[in-house]
C-alpha cells in the first residue's frame, strides 16, 4: 500500500517517495510495529498522537521530522529496506484492513487484508468504487456523516455493515482519522477497519442471556442476592422489595447483620464461617432478617461462598425463599394436633370413667350379697344373746359358719377382680 502523490503538493513527493512516511497505525492490544527503529533509524526527533476506543482499538498518528541535514544523504536502512519500503511491508502484512477514503468516498488505497473483507481478488476491483456501494443501505447515512466529520478534521469510530462483493454481509468497526498534506488539508481519511461479526454475535448472545436471566431473576418468588467477605450486600434481585420491603439500592451496601435480630448472628455467621471454610454450599438454613416495617421475616436460604484468584474468601451468593407463613402453618398444624391429641386424651379417660363406673356398679352387687348375708347372721346371732335364755350354741356355731362362708365367697370376688386389674394393666403395656 502506497501514499498517492497526489495527495501531497509537489515540493513534498520526494519525501514521501525516498523518506519514512509520515503517518502509521497498529492494530488491537499491542503495539505491532518497532517505532524504537525510528531512533535506530535517525529518525528522531519525533512525535506521536495516540487514540484509544471503547472496544481497546488504537491508531497511532505521528510526524517523523528527517533528523538527516539534507535529503541527498544516504538514509539508514533495516534489512536492506528504506523507511517507504519498511512501511509498505508492514501495511501489506497488517491483519486488519487499511484504507484510504477519498472526500467522495471513494477507494484510493488498501492492503491485502481490506481486499478479503470485501471479498475483492484485486485493488482495481475496489480502488476507484465508492465505499457506499459496499455499505448496507441502513448505515450508508451513518457512514457519511463520519466521512464527512473526518474531513472536517475529527477522529472518530464507526460501526456499519459491508457487503462483499459475493455477498457475504459483515459488521466492521472502523476507527478513523484525517490524513493532511504538506499544507494541512485534509487530503485523505486513513482508517483501520476490523471484522467484528463474532464479536456482535456473541455480544448479543450475551444479552439475550442477561436478559432471561434477569427475567427469571424478577419473576422467581425466590430472593437472589449476594455479599462480599465484609457480609455487605453488593447485589440484591428485585424481589428483595416485595420480600422485606426495601428497594435493591437501599440494601446494597448494607451489611446482612443490620437486618439481622442480633440473637442470631453469631450462629448465622458461625454456619456461613464453617461453610466457606470448607468450601462448601450451605444448604437450607433457616434464619430471619427484619423487614422494613420491623417484624422478622423467616427465610430459608441456600447459599455458596466464592472466592478470588489468589483462593481468598470473598463473599457468598445466596438464594432465599420466605417461609414465614409456612412456619406459621406447621406451627398451626401443630396446636391443632396437640389440641386433638389432648381431646383424645379426654375422651380415653371419660371412657375408663365410664367403664370403670359399670365395673364398680357390678363389683357392689357382687360383694353387697355376701356382706348382706353377714349382716342377716349377726344380727340373728345377737338377738339369739338373751341373757334370760340359755346359749344356743348349735345355732351360734352354724351362723358363724354361714359368716365365714360369706367372707371367702367376697375374698374370692376381690381375688377376681385383682386378676383383671392386672390384665388390664399387660393389655395397655
Amino acid at each position: 500500500m502506497r501514499i498517492p502523490k497526489r495527495i501531497a503538493l509537489p515540493d513534498q513527493v520526494l519525501r514521501l517517495d525516498n523518506g519514512w512516511p509520515h503517518w502509521y497505525a497498529v492494530g488491537r492490544g499491542s503495539i505491532r510495529w518497532a517505532f524504537c527503529l525510528g531512533v535506530g533509524l535517525g529518525l528522531i526527533p519525533w512525535a506521536t498522537c495516540v487514540a484509544e476506543s471503547q472496544q481497546g482499538w488504537w491508531l497511532l498518528l505521528g510526524s517523523l521530522l528527517m533528523a538527516a541535514a539534507s535529503a541527498r544523504e544516504p538514509q539508514p536502512r533495516l534489512g536492506g529496506l528504506s523507511p517507504s519500503d519498511l512501511y509498505q511491508r508492514i501495511v501489506e502484512t497488517e491483519p486488519e484492513c487499511v484504507k484510504l477514503l477519498g472526500p467522495d468516498g471513494r477507494f484510493l488505497d488498501i492492503n491485502p487484508a481490506g481486499l478479503a473483507m470485501f471479498e475483492a481478488e484485486s485493488r482495481g476491483q475496489i480502488l476507484g468504487r465508492v465505499v457506499w456501494d459496499l455499505v448496507v443501505p441502513e448505515h450508508r447515512n451513518r457512514l457519511q456523516e463520519h466521512l464527512s466529520r473526518v474531513f472536517q478534521g475529527e477522529s472518530g469510530e464507526v460501526e456499519f455493515e459491508i457487503v462483499g462483493l459475493r455477498g457475504t454481509r459483515r459488521a466492521v468497526q472502523s476507527r478513523s482519522a484525517p490524513l493532511r498534506d504538506a499544507s494541512g488539508r485534509v487530503a485523505a481519511l486513513l482508517g483501520i477497519t476490523r471484522d467484528v461479526t463474532e464479536i456482535q454475535r456473541a455480544q448479543q448472545t450475551l444479552r439475550e442471556s442477561e436478559e432471561r436471566f434477569r427475567s427469571l431473576l424478577e419473576s422467581t418468588s425466590d430472593w437472589v442476592w449476594e455479599v462480599n467477605e465484609r457480609w455487605e450486600f453488593t447485589y440484591t434481585s428485585p424481589r428483595v422489595e416485595t420480600l422485606l420491603g426495601f428497594a435493591p439500592a437501599e440494601i446494597v451496601g448494607r451489611t446482612l447483620w443490620d437486618l439481622s435480630p442480633a440473637v442470631e448472628k453469631e450462629a448465622v455467621q458461625q454456619r456461613l464461617s464453617r461453610g466457606a471454610v470448607r468450601q462448601r454450599a450451605v444448604q437450607c438454613f433457616e434464619h430471619r432478617l427484619r423487614h422494613k416495617d420491623g417484624r422478622l421475616v423467616c427465610l430459608e436460604t441456600t447459599g455458596v461462598a466464592h472466592f478470588d484468584p489468589a483462593g481468598r474468601f470473598s463473599g457468598y451468593r445466596f438464594i432465599s425463599r420466605d417461609i414465614t407463613e409456612r412456619n406459621r402453618v406447621q406451627e398451626l398444624l401443630q396446636r391443632t394436633e396437640e389440641q386433638q391429641r389432648q381431646r383424645r386424651r379426654e375422651l380415653e379417660h371419660l371412657a375408663r370413667l365410664s367403664a370403670m363406673g359399670a365395673l364398680l356398679a357390678g363389683i357392689a352387687h357382687e360383694v353387697n350379697q355376701p356382706l348382706h348375708a353377714i349382716k342377716n347372721y349377726a344380727e340373728a346371732m345377737l338377738a339369739s344373746m338373751d341373757p334370760a335364755r340359755p346359749p344356743q350354741l348349735d345355732k351360734w356355731a352354724d351362723w358363724a359358719a354361714h359368716i365365714a362362708a360369706q367372707v371367702e365367697r367376697a375374698g374370692e370376688i376381690l381375688k377376681r377382680l385383682q386378676a383383671f386389674s392386672r390384665n388390664r394393666e399387660l393389655q395397655s403395656v
